[in-house]
């Protein structure tokens, strides 16, 4: 008997305590994000296209809230596209010669969690594709000395000559 009381009381105080706590839960304030729906880390780019000999692209962190640092950069295809410089939160490319190659960045950060820490880390990657540069356009010279008729035809056409020495 004495059993069957303890466990109406706990039932009622328990019901108590659960229509307070729904009736009071409009003024319980609610955080704006959450963990789950903040930008994630990323690359500012998930493709490039660069131009043979081309250099100095920076491939940047995004959304870097939580300190992510770059530790190592990887390349499918060194001959087309070379990662160089790299820094704590980018790395520059070069474009060498025609093709693709995929860019792979390990990005590590130290996470502290009741006195232990721990290291995490993630591969972002992206995809280059290296293109040559556009036909020359025709060379701005004034003075133009020719010995035959296809460089005749180019000096004509070019329309900073000036003056044509045979």
């Amino acid at each position: 008997m004495r059993i069957r009381r303890i466990k109406m009381e706990a039932a009622v105080l328990l019901a108590f305590i659960l229509s307070c706590s729904t009736a009071m839960a409009p003024c319980v304030p609610v955080l704006a994000a959450s963990a789950a729906a903040q930008k994630q880390l990323e690359l500012n780019v998930k493709s490039k296209t660069l131009k043979t000999g081309q250099k100095d692209y920076k491939l940047k962190l995004v959304n870097n809230k939580q300190g992510w640092k770059i530790k190592k950069v990887t390349t499918t295809n060194a001959e087309v596209c070379k990662p160089y410089g790299k820094k704590k939160t980018y790395v520059l490319l070069k474009g060498k010669k025609k093709g693709t190659a995929a860019i792979r960045v390990k990005v590590v950060r130290t996470v502290t969690k009741n006195g232990k820490k721990t290291v995490k880390s993630k591969w972002l990657s992206c995809k280059v594709r290296v293109k040559q540069p556009a036909a020359d356009t025709p060379e701005a010279v004034s003075d133009v000395t020719v010995s035959n008729q296809a460089q005749l035809e180019k000096a004509l056409k070019n329309a900073e000559t000036r003056t044509l020495l045979l």
